[in-house]
């Protein structure tokens, strides 16, 4: 969807380089990472902006056109990337993104669902939806150890115990 939207600039809160980072680079497409740790190393194509994402302070409204968050936003508020330890943190966060979008970006954040100890917060798919409820879904797909399931009704993983396997919920929302 990056590579296709062919923005000028591609923002991600948070995920790691050598994934979907490293592959948006690849493409040619500038990332700016937003964390609240300095980048530690100069990378072509990547620069870094420490900033705290409940408020993005450094952001006009309406400015972002496409922004990623991969597995980063349900770890916030809880101390374990030299942050305070706040639970409202991520809700916050969801907040201050909402207003920085420009109408029409395209937006992609992906949520790890495996039940691990204090590590981060599990959702449910209807609560991403809700909670960024100003945005239209496009679409929630299920990314799990034998695969990928596309175009999932939100509902459908509720009660699913995941028998203690990982899955990542993926979500394309517009503004």
């Amino acid at each position: 969807m990056v590579f296709n939207n062919r923005p000028e600039i591609h923002y991600n809160i948070g995920s790691r380089l050598d994934g979907f980072i490293a592959h948006i680079l690849a493409m040619g497409i500038p990332v700016k990472m937003i964390d609240i740790r300095p980048f530690p190393t100069e990378i072509e194509g990547l620069d870094t902006i420490v900033d705290d994402v409940t408020c993005l302070r450094q952001f006009e409204d309406n400015s972002i056109e496409s922004l990623s968050a991969l597995c980063s936003l349900e770890h916030f508020g809880l101390g374990r990337y030299g942050d305070s330890i706040d639970l409202e943190t991520c809700f916050r966060c969801f907040e201050a993104i909402q207003g920085k979008l420009k109408v029409g970006a395209i937006i992609s954040f992906c949520f790890n669902w495996k039940r691990a100890a204090g590590a981060h917060r599990v959702f449910f798919a209807s609560t991403i939806v809700n909670q960024f409820s100003s945005l239209k879904l496009q679409e929630y797909s299920c990314v799990f150890q034998e695969g990928m399931a596309n175009h999932v009704v939100i509902h459908k993983y509720d009660e699913d115990s995941h028998n203690g396997e990982w899955r990542y919920g993926l979500f394309h929302f517009v503004k």
